[in-house]
């Protein structure tokens, strides 16, 4: 089986989009606009690669070599492979393989990151065949945000508004208050488990295109919590209302406010807008040593779903 292996086409993103979900982290809602941001919002001058395997006219593989944003440094690049289901075990992966791992290495790769779900094994048997090793793992789980109950999100509220804190929306903040934003969501990133020190910053421009342009940011459901004029907390969501499923972009607290409840109360209120819009589903992922936060999915009721397990070669 010979099938083209040729760069990703936006086309090409309908046909990856049935099929790729299952392998893709809860978070995350691979429709075909969202895909296409993807690819379009990483940066040219980093040069990423994204590489399909067409069979019959039909994309059944996707290759990716891209720049580490968040996190990364120099030397680091996220790569990744996955084959339809049914095409599998016949060299489809291997040949995308040889496509990205040379690019990688070709763009200064030193260490690659990857990923897989712990219910496709294929997935990890593939990376450790190629000398990866698995790193961290991510605790994933979904709710029905219609499962909220109104009271809690009442109480919440009550005690928040007692203390000099409120709820608003992305979209009431926006553009305004985009600095502000960023910087919250940054300084809160900067914090969870596993961020590396000596990461590079990410700029303005960057994160406006990565986070800010994302089509399926839901700007109504994303949640920011603010005392005063301070911004200090937030939950934001992505998905496809058609679908009805989300997944959280990120949730996160300034460092000094911690432990007060407001990233619950962030969540619960986000949650709360996307059940109202008609939202059925909302995935997330957390890393298995960020106790706060897998304490409040806890506690709103969340159901566990299969790890996400990363990888990485070389490097330290």
């Amino acid at each position: 089986m010979r099938p083209q292996v040729r760069p990703f086409r936006d086309a090409d993103a309908t046909g990856l989009a049935a099929w790729l979900d299952p392998l893709a982290p809860a978070e995350e809602v691979y429709s075909p606009a969202f895909l296409v941001h993807q690819r379009r919002r990483l940066p040219a001058s980093r040069r990423p690669l994204w590489v399909v395997a067409v069979l019959d006219r039909e994309p059944v593989g996707l290759g990716r070599d891209e720049p580490q944003i968040f996190g990364g440094r120099p030397g680091v690049r996220r790569t990744w492979v996955g084959v339809r289901p049914d095409l599998r075990r016949r060299g489809i992966g291997s040949r995308l393989w040889q496509e990205i791992e040379a690019h990688a290495r070709a763009m200064g790769g030193l260490t690659l990151r990857s990923w897989a779900v712990s219910n496709e094994p294929e997935g990890e048997r593939f990376l450790l065949a190629r000398g990866f090793r698995r790193i961290e793992r991510g605790l994933q789980s979904w709710i029905d945000p219609t499962s909220i109950d109104a009271g809690d999100l009442e109480r919440a509220t009550a005690e928040a508004t007692a203390r000099g804190f409120r709820v608003t929306t992305l979209r009431e903040l926006l553009p305004q208050a985009e600095p502000a934003l960023r910087r919250l969501f940054l300084d809160a990133d900067t914090h969870a488990p596993h961020h590396n020190a000596a990461a590079r910053p990410v700029a303005a421009s960057t994160f406006r295109r990565m986070i800010l342009e994302n089509p399926l940011l839901d700007r109504d459901c994303s949640t920011v919590v603010l005392h005063g004029d301070e911004l200090v907390a937030l939950s934001w969501l992505k998905g496809d209302r058609q679908l009805g499923r989300y997944g959280v972009e990120f949730t996160g607290t300034a460092p000094h406010w911690r432990g007060r409840g407001l990233a619950t109360l962030a969540k619960l209120s986000a949650l709360h807008l996307a059940g109202r819009a008609g939202v059925r589903w909302v995935g997330t992922a957390n890393d298995e040593n960020n106790a706060p936060m897998l304490a409040v999915n806890r506690r709103l009721g969340s159901r566990p779903l299969a790890d996400l397990m990363m990888y990485k070669r070389g490097g330290s």
